[in-house]
């Protein structure tokens, strides 16, 4: 295994004598399943890739752990200095079962989040988030249904329910995030 260094030039000097001079400008690509072999890692490098993307969300530590193998290999073995980005998901706030599946809210409707397991109403919805009233504070947005809906915090219950103002018009369907 090779050793590299950064020399005061901004270039990657490695001990056959081979130099590199590094990128300002990044070009990142996703790796998944269609792409995560050594050969096909080593391609998109040779293409102009300079940081992968490993995103946490989907596959397992397992696989993930092999790529980041195979791109330190690359990294080891060939004139190039790869980064890794992972993209790590925040907490995942997932609705239970709402009353006939769906509830239509409207702009300026005042919600409540529980943690006390129940079939959802306007009135109020159950999530799945434990700790939702601890990391929220009044005033902050929550995004739901993958970004699509927002939310603002109005105020936080002394039983730890978290009532929030609904900001655009949508049906919300049961098992949402």
């Amino acid at each position: 295994m090779s050793h590299t260094k950064k020399n005061t030039t901004g270039a990657v000097s490695y001990p056959d004598g081979r130099i590199r001079p590094l990128k300002r400008t990044k070009i990142v690509a996703t790796v998944g399943p269609a792409c995560d072999t050594y050969e096909q890692l080593l391609d998109l490098v040779k293409a102009g890739v300079n940081v992968f993307r490993l995103n946490f969300s989907h596959g397992s530590h397992e696989d993930k752990k092999k790529i980041i193998e195979r791109i330190k290999q690359i990294n080891s073995s060939e004139p190039y200095n790869i980064s890794i980005l992972a993209d790590l998901q925040g907490p995942k706030l997932r609705v239970g079962e709402l009353k006939d599946g769906s509830l239509q809210i409207n702009d300026g409707d005042i919600l409540t989040f529980t943690n006390t397991k129940l079939v959802g109403t306007k009135e109020k919805i159950f999530v799945s988030y434990p700790n939702l009233s601890k990391d929220v504070k009044v005033g902050e947005k929550i995004l739901l249904d993958d970004g699509k809906m927002e939310v603002v915090v109005k105020e936080i219950m002394p039983d730890n329910d978290v009532k929030l103002r609904y900001c655009s018009e949508e049906f919300y369907c049961q098992r949402k995030a």
